[in-house]
């Protein structure tokens, strides 16, 4: 059994194993391949680099060859190459129907962080109280993209909220005299949705210093703004949000109003094995 890097010239026998955002090459995606001595393909694991960690997107054994250990054999093959690199951990998130703890043990995660997903669309949120209020009539109130932060505001962002999944680009920080007053960490995915794709966006943390609700706030708004800049008024765009405290969502919704419905999608499992 072998494993290989999959690249451009032999990744069409692998993309069969991969949901399609696991699939498509980017530069902060590594895939690895499993094959048998035989030359047919056994397996794969995509994965997803971050600042501090690599996440683990997908991993699949072909039936044929499972019971051999081979799952154990790539997430440790990751997991050396992760260290090796410099990096802290590596993670994965999972749904709790799916998989038991049992399974993730076994591939060498050690902490686990139970969380419920809901969400809500974009249709919902253009018909609630708030989308006029805050976003079509209320100035911008300046919340900046992590992105956008000097390198001493990135220093103390990271500071505060540590090795977490986010994309840099959709998540906000208010960084006032050396401390991070509040944030929120938000990732843009697309999913696979009755053979189309679907925009989503994962709405990953909340935090604010003094808890006040008008902090929260500014930054949906700017989420929204940015995701209205992006996507147009498109209905059909997600937004996922899978918190620790399940308060702070409910709190949310009730702000945007009755016209938007809260849905619970599952319960997940964030796996987490430190290198």
């Amino acid at each position: 059994m072998q494993l290989t890097r999959i690249t451009k010239d032999n990744e069409k026998y692998f993309l069969p194993l991969f949901p399609k955002t696991a699939a498509k090459a980017s530069e902060d995606l590594i895939r690895i391949g499993l094959v048998s001595d035989e030359g047919s393909v056994a397996g794969g694991l995509s994965a997803r680099i971050y600042e501090g960690f690599i996440d683990i997107l997908s991993l699949y054994i072909v039936p044929a060859f499972r019971r051999e250990g081979l799952g154990r054999r790539l997430v440790d093959f990751m997991a050396e190459l992760a260290k090796n690199n410099g990096y802290d951990a590596l993670t994965c998130e999972y749904p709790k129907e799916e998989l038991s703890d049992d399974f993730s043990r076994a591939m060498g995660f050690e902490q686990f962080e139970g969380r419920t997903r809901y969400s809500f669309t974009m249709g919902e949120f253009l018909r609630s109280p708030l989308y006029k209020r805050l976003v079509r009539e209320k100035k911008d109130t300046h919340v900046p993209a992590v992105s956008s932060l000097t390198l001493e505001e990135k220093k103390i962002f990271l500071r505060h909220t540590g090795a977490r999944l986010y994309d840099p680009d959709w998540s906000t920080a208010c960084i006032v005299n050396g401390k991070c007053m509040s944030c929120l960490l938000a990732v843009h995915e697309v999913y696979l949705q009755d053979e189309r794709e679907q925009n989503s966006i994962g709405i990953l943390l909340m935090e604010s210093s003094q808890g006040k609700a008008m902090d929260f706030l500014k930054h949906i708004q700017a989420l929204w703004r940015k995701s209205l800049k992006e996507f147009g008024e498109d209905k059909d765009v997600v937004f996922r949000m899978t918190f620790e405290n399940e308060k702070i969502i409910h709190n949310m919704f009730e702000l945007l109003g009755r016209k938007t419905h809260l849905h619970r999608e599952g319960s997940y499992v964030r796996a987490v094995r430190l290198l």
